[in-house]
């Protein structure tokens, strides 16, 4: 199974940043790791029907589920995350975040009210 990291998100939407705190567990410059919500227990994963390919659709929802195993007992590709390093800026770290499943990069949309 993959390294397990539990990490507080929050968005700034008007800047299109996401920060995470790391609660437990190291980031290495890259890996893959699955995000586990500390207040509901469960994991980040791409919404969507992979019979019908959504998993892979631009602008696919990320949702929390709870934890899919697959085959090898590993979590299913849609859980699991790549932490790519991007930067360090006055001692702050900054990753770009991938779906193994589609080699899709995470965004935050910007909301106008």
């Amino acid at each position: 199974m993959g390294k397990a990291l539990v990490v507080v998100l929050f968005a700034l939407f008007s800047t299109f940043l996401v920060h995470a705190q790391v609660v437990t567990g190291n980031v290495e410059d890259y890996g893959v790791y699955t995000v586990k919500s500390i207040s509901s227990g469960r994991f980040m994963q791409v919404a969507g029907d992979t019979l019908y390919n959504q998993k892979y659709q631009d602008g696919a929802l990320i949702i929390q589920h709870a934890l899919d195993l697959d085959e090898e007992a590993n979590p299913q590709k849609y859980q699991r995350w790549h932490l790519i390093y991007v930067s360090t800026e006055n001692g702050v770290k900054y990753y770009t975040i991938r779906c193994t499943m589609s080699g899709k990069l995470l965004d935050v949309p910007l909301f106008v009210s």
